[in-house]
């Protein structure tokens, strides 16, 4: 993930980030039943989609805590 897709992340709120969380997984779902089934070329797209899951999680709790302690 480049810099300037988390800076993006970093400007979007809760909810929007919740449904980015989503598809996500569920592209992360897809690749895996693609790469069960032999048809994924690309096996490094799993890693990327696991790694933009992590930065997307960590970017919400931040913005969650930042809202509890207000």
């Amino acid at each position: 993930m480049k810099v300037n897709d988390k800076k993006e992340l970093h400007l979007k709120t809760a909810v929007e980030l919740q449904k980015l969380l989503k598809t996500a997984n569920k592209t992360l779902s897809d690749l895996k039943l693609d790469h069960v089934q032999n048809k994924l070329k690309n096996t490094r797209s799993i890693f990327n989609t696991r790694q933009e899951i992590a930065v997307m999680k960590s970017i919400l709790t931040m913005k969650l805590n930042v809202k509890e302690e207000e």
